[in-house]
């Protein structure tokens, strides 16, 4: 059965890039959703009705969160797993109706854009436009997508002018395709593609695990991949994971100690910023505010540091600020 949730004012329910398996549906209050516009990048704002589903297409999708969802006022959400959702749809028909309603103009509305996107200043020809999409698609990390034009593109034009740019997507979209579980609702020539093996399989097992909260689990194969295996990406990657599952294990001091030992012994490994930013969140949780303030501040004084980051540093600061 779903469980109520109570957020006081100014929570995060969930930020953009999370993975979950949770779907919301608001019971009471005013919960507000941000997100960007996918064509001209602006962020919109819109307030979540009461009644109203949300994290419904990144839960079934397995995907990261596409939005940021605050509290508006003290409110109360009933929280789904899939399961549970998928054995309440079965029984009202005119719930999942309506959805998929919404989800068929929402997928028009963003062809339509993704479209006017590939078409800006210039008419592409069609070898061009679907390498362009295949790198549209890499760049908003839906590398499933991504992986399906790059592969079209080797079907349909295996002499073309920009093969070698095609295959370099392939390469590097390939093993994040898996990250998004595409499963059969993916092209069939995704669907054939050879399955992920060794330290990449355990890697996005890992990370399957922690976006069902399997947080133990996540991080014994996170610990045995930083310790033994032979890829510097999935060690890396590993060392920042299991900061990240000692934080949602409330370890908040294991969690300040391993990340703070990484950043000081591995200054230039990958997402340094992530692993700063749940030092920062660990010591407000310890109830130390100058330090987290500290390295919040230090994040954004970073050189290149993702969007989605930076605002929730921002916010973190404003609201320790009190101007939230």
């Amino acid at each position: 059965m779903p469980r109520p949730v109570r957020y006081t004012r100014d929570s995060i329910i969930y930020f953009r890039g999370d993975v979950s398996d949770k779907i919301f549906v608001l019971k009471e209050g005013r919960v507000s959703m941000t997100f960007h516009d996918i064509e001209t990048g602006k962020e919109l704002r819109e307030l979540i009705q009461v009644g109203e589903f949300f994290g419904v297409k990144s839960a079934l999708g397995r995907y990261p969160r596409e939005e940021n969802v605050i509290a508006q006022t003290d409110c109360v959400v009933l929280v789904f797993t899939v399961q549970e959702f998928e054995s309440f749809a079965s029984r009202n028909t005119r719930v999942v109706m309506k959805m998929l309603k919404v989800f068929s103009n929402q997928l028009r509305r963003i062809h339509t854009k993704v479209r006017t996107l590939l078409a800006l200043d210039v008419q592409l020809d069609p070898e061009q436009g679907l390498i362009r999409t295949g790198d549209y698609f890499r760049a908003k990390r839906r590398y499933g997508q991504a992986l399906y034009a790059y592969r079209r593109y080797t079907e349909l034009y295996p002499k073309g002018r920009y093969l070698d740019q095609a295959l370099e997507g392939i390469d590097a979209c390939g093993n994040y395709a898996g990250r998004e579980d595409a499963g059969s609702s993916a092209p069939p020539s995704l669907r054939d593609a050879p399955e992920i093996q060794g330290d990449a399989k355990r890697y996005y097992e890992a990370l399957s695990l922690f976006g069902r909260e399997q947080y133990v689990d996540a991080l014994r194969i996170f610990t045995e991949l930083a310790a033994g295996s032979a890829e510097p990406e999935y060690r890396s990657g590993s060392l920042i994971e299991i900061g990240r599952c000692y934080f949602y294990l409330q370890r908040y001091k294991e969690a300040v100690q391993h990340l703070s030992s990484t950043v000081q012994q591995q200054p230039s490994i990958p997402d340094v910023d992530k692993a700063m930013y749940y030092i920062a969140r660990s010591y407000a949780e310890l109830g130390n505010p100058d330090k987290a303030r500290a390295f919040y501040e230090r994040i954004l004084s970073l050189g290149r540091v993702d969007s989605d980051l930076k605002n929730k540093v921002s916010h973190a600061l404003r609201k320790m600020e009190g101007k939230l």
